[in-house]
């Protein structure tokens, strides 16, 4: 542990600092620093950018941040997250205290873009305790040991990223009514089932029924259905001799060509190259 040099920090602050290897640069998500801090107004943070990504969880007072244009506040229970590698600036409010990584590696900027589109850079996700102990014992594990082993460490953070995209916020009592319009999905596979069809059947406009249907999934109900029809598909060339203009029929697509593509495109392989190679 090091104590922290930063302006505005109490004392009682602690930041950790790490180096990753080589392999964990290129295969991993890594931590580059860390820490849990108390500070007041005094505490500012400005760069024009820096390397990976921030963090942090706001246990009490608040944070202003400034990133992409926008200024917004995070209160007690609120995350935010920053691409570091783009302007930005976070201050503190008087006593306020939060932990927070910094960190970076594998397809982080990927996971980043899409928790941002989905979230915005300050939220409060109804699974926040999930990602709160991922992140304590991540400080836990540095302050008993000042490292941290590149596997746990990668791990911690990929159960974050996934914990931060897939935090569902709306009411689970809607969760049947997803569910049935899945298993309306998988009962007319060989059917054209459009946005409004699958909407009307749950008793929901088509705007609503498709930002519930993403939020639940990760999909929209269109990728949804490709992908439950490839499924099928693959089963049925394994399992069955049909032809694959059969196949394409079944599984709901009126001219072969388009299965075809759609197929390559999902697998990497035609049909028949698949129908092969599962042999």
């Amino acid at each position: 542990m090091r104590i922290p040099y930063e302006k505005g920090l109490d004392p009682a602050s602690q930041i950790y600092i790490l180096t990753p290897s080589n392999l964990a640069v290129r295969l991993l998500y890594h931590i580059n620093r860390a820490g849990h801090y108390y500070a007041n107004a005094h505490y500012c943070v400005e760069r024009p950018s820096y390397p990976g990504f921030f963090l942090a969880y706001v246990k009490a007072g608040g944070l202003t941040i400034q990133f992409r244009g926008e200024t917004s506040h995070a209160r007690s229970g609120d995350f935010c997250l920053i691409d570091c590698r783009e302007p930005h600036a976070y201050q503190a409010i008087a006593h306020t205290d939060f932990i927070w990584l910094h960190f970076g590696g594998a397809n982080t900027s990927d996971f980043i873009e899409e928790i941002l589109r989905k979230s915005g850079m300050v939220f409060h996700p109804s699974n926040a305790d999930r990602i709160v102990m991922q992140m304590t014992k991540i400080l836990d594990l540095l302050h008993a040991y000042e490292s941290m082993d590149e596997q746990a460490a990668s791990t911690r953070i990929y159960a974050i990223l996934c914990a931060l995209l897939f935090s569902n916020s709306i009411d689970e009592t809607l969760s049947p009514i997803i569910s049935t319009a899945q298993a309306y999905l998988r009962e007319h596979l060989s059917e054209a089932v459009s946005v409004p069809i699958l909407a009307a059947h749950c008793h929901l406009s088509a705007s609503q029924f498709t930002r519930l249907f993403k939020q639940y999934t990760g999909q929209s109900p269109h990728e949804y259905t490709v992908n439950l029809r490839i499924n099928q598909a693959k089963i049925l060339l394994v399992e069955t001799d049909l032809p694959v203009t059969e196949i394409a029929s079944r599984v709901g697509y009126d001219y072969c060509t388009s299965f075809e593509a759609t197929f390559k495109k999902k697998v990497g392989l035609t049909p028949r190259k698949f129908r092969q190679l599962s042999i």
